[in-house]
């Protein structure tokens, strides 16, 4: 029992819940296909896609509210422009990004928004004017963020770029459930952290703190 309640306290503290969760796997690399796209992940019993958001109707009451806070890659690129020079190297594939890094709190809610307002325009708000929907979701995925604005954040392809001129792109995360690398916390790559937010809505581990203390 000791042991679960400091596994617990450990979790608190990466978790963007106030309850405790079970420990994460550290998630596989995948394969790299299309590099603006997330790759499709499939579970046991679901498919997952970055087209595939959880809704908010899938949240009971009396879930904890989710804390989302959108990081970004700052040691290895997602990819460079390619110069004519480096074309004979263009097929080299870059190392996946370790190290991350949040956005500020005010670049991290307006990104949160224009994601949850492409997720609305998706989700068939209107259904009536679909060539709308798509013209308005593709004019709500670039914000502009850190200092100056001179950088945007591409929502719907996770692509961190220079604004005014050419230059590296970095990956971009939405961070809902994170993971331990060495002595830094990371977040888990995102259709992981869908999967996982699929089972804690199943398993409702909130609730169990609810009966224990009712049977003490």
């Amino acid at each position: 029992m000791s042991k679960e309640s400091k596994r617990g306290t450990f979790l608190g503290a990466i978790s963007p819940w106030n309850v405790s969760r079970s420990t994460t796997p550290q998630p596989d690399s995948g394969c790299n296909g299309t590099p603006d796209i997330l790759q499709r992940s499939q579970g046991q019993d679901h498919t997952v896609t970055h087209r595939h958001r959880l809704s908010p109707q899938r949240y009971p009451k009396d879930c904890p509210s989710l804390r989302v806070r959108w990081f970004y890659a700052v040691d290895s690129p997602k990819w460079k422009p390619a110069l004519v020079e480096q074309k004979k190297d263009a097929s080299k594939p870059l190392p996946p990004p370790k190290k991350f890094v949040p956005f500020s709190v005010k670049d991290s809610q307006a990104i949160e928004i224009a994601f949850q307002n492409i997720a609305a325009v998706e989700g068939g708000k209107d259904e009536n004017k679909p060539n709308e929907g798509i013209g308005e979701a593709q004019e709500l995925t670039k914000v502009p963020v850190n200092e100056d604005y001179l950088f945007d954040v591409d929502v719907e392809r996770r692509e961190l770029s220079p604004a005014y001129w050419i230059g590296p792109v970095y990956e971009v995360r939405r961070g809902t459930w994170f993971v331990q690398d060495g002595s830094t916390i990371k977040p888990c790559e995102e259709n992981l952290a869908t999967q996982l937010e699929e089972g804690y809505l199943k398993v409702k581990p909130w609730r169990f703190e609810e009966v224990e203390g009712s049977s003490s």
